[in-house]
């Protein structure tokens, strides 16, 4: 058998076999799936399986052959699918065409791209495997075939280079075989261009900006493929923790779509915006979340109220953050374990707010609460308690009373040797107590 075709997604895999089955065969061996898809015979006996065991597809085993018990068309798939083959896996989300006058302009979009983990063709990136290649057939290869975009800068100046030309011919060639979307032409002036259609649609460059334009692009790599509510949420989770942080916003969106009614998508959208510093439209989720939670959709409502605090404190608006981690604190806790420490965090929380507004005596008793209620878990987080520590040791330090704010900071020093926080407050203490080069010791200390 030829070797194994590397998919970075299994399910892109998997949908492909179930519209093969909806749209085109009724009855297929495990082996046709593996030769048609570039997997071994045990892949695709895998996938079969959990295709019929997840519900996705009524599939029944017969002697060599599956077949499709109930063959109704889903109308999801209907004209956003292009063939199987194109669907596949591309060494490149999008390949860049544009003429060298235009440079600035594609630099600035490969460069959004690229930091939100898009796998981008553009020439700057590929220096060493164009070096010593006929670029001729190289680059046809590349815009035919090895792209699941094309996004071409039409300007006077890609109209008249042969280069330019070269490229846009084999795009072409592939968007006429496929009779699906494959060319994204993003218009710089109004010249025209052969074989681009003036009713094709396209965007342009001086209405957008370069942030508009990659959110657009990642829009459309995001619909390539049908995904369910909750790999959507687990894609989104996944972007976010490698630093991708618009990429995890459209699949937010994208679980939102599907689910509009569903509180904790709304939750999970805010939760990125957050880390966006899109602090106002974080505040629309936070509260569209809040609006649609029922009391079984799970205990993930005091994040939502502690989220919703975060973003008005980034506002400024401290009273009504203050509000939020009140509402978390007294929600009923029913019979989930975690909510004393999820209260002790809204303290902790509760009590920073409160030294915004220099209200330091509620605030030292906000952080006194949050230590008492981590002390009485049968596990308690040292981590945590040397958080609600050194804020208690900041408040200290606003009233004046250093000394026992060196206290505090030893105590969260010695819960947690890296919390920053302590060490900070320590030094600050140390500092006003006129005790400098015990302070400049404090802050000289590596990390800090």
């Amino acid at each position: 058998m030829p070797r194994e075709i590397y998919w970075s997604n299994r399910f892109e895999r998997l949908h492909l076999i179930e519209k093969l089955f909806l749209k085109q065969h009724q009855n297929l061996r495990t082996y046709e799936i593996a030769e048609k898809f570039g997997v071994s015979h045990s892949t695709a006996l895998r996938d079969l399986y959990f295709l019929s065991s997840s519900g996705m597809l009524s599939l029944e085993k017969h002697g060599r052959y599956w077949k499709l018990v109930k063959g109704d068309v889903d109308k999801s798939f209907d004209g956003t699918i292009g063939s199987v083959e194109a669907m596949q896996h591309y060494d490149y989300d999008v390949a860049l065409s544009y003429a060298s006058e235009d440079r600035g302009y594609s630099d600035a979009l490969a460069t959004i791209l690229q930091r939100e983990g898009v796998k981008v063709f553009y020439d700057k990136y590929e220096k060493a495997a164009l070096w010593g290649q006929d670029l001729y057939t190289y680059l046809s290869d590349i815009y035919q075939n090895k792209a699941r975009y094309c996004v071409m800068f039409l300007s006077q100046y890609y109209a008249a280079k042969l280069w330019t030309s070269h490229e846009r011919q084999a795009a072409q060639a592939r968007a006429f075989k496929e009779q699906s979307p494959y060319i994204l032409p993003i218009r710089l002036d109004d010249t025209v261009i052969p074989g681009i259609l003036p009713t094709t649609s396209y965007l342009v460059w001086h209405e957008e900006t370069a942030e508009s334009l990659a959110h657009t692009v990642l829009e459309k790599l995001a619909n390539v493929i049908r995904k369910s509510k909750q790999d959507y949420l687990d894609e989104s989770s996944d972007f976010y923790q490698k630093g991708y942080r618009e990429r995890a916003l459209i699949a937010n969106e994208q679980a939102v779509r599907i689910d509009p009614y569903d509180s904790y998508v709304h939750f999970a959208k805010g939760g990125t915006l957050l880390g966006l510093r899109h602090y106002e439209d974080a505040l629309v989720s936070f509260e569209r979340a809040i609006h649609l939670y029922r009391d079984d959709d799970g205990n993930y409502i005091y994040d939502v109220y502690c989220s919703k605090g975060q973003a008005l404190i980034s506002l400024e608006r401290y009273e009504k953050a203050l509000e939020a981690y009140e509402q978390a604190i007294k929600l009923d806790p029913g019979k989930d374990v975690s909510y004393r420490i999820s209260v002790s965090s809204a303290l902790c929380d509760k009590g920073e707010t409160l030294c915004y507004l220099e209200r330091y005596t509620e605030a030292l008793a906000a952080y006194n609460q949050a230590i008492e209620i981590e002390m009485e878990q049968t596990y308690p987080s040292r981590y945590n308690i040397a958080h609600a520590q050194a804020g208690k040791a900041d408040v200290l330090c606003n009233l004046h009373r250093y000394e026992e704010a060196l206290v505090e900071c030893e105590k969260a020093i010695h819960n947690d040797s890296k919390n920053v926080y302590g060490y900070n407050v320590k030094g600050r203490a140390l500092s006003d107590l006129e005790r400098n080069e015990e302070a400049l010791a404090v802050f000289d200390r590596e990390g800090l």
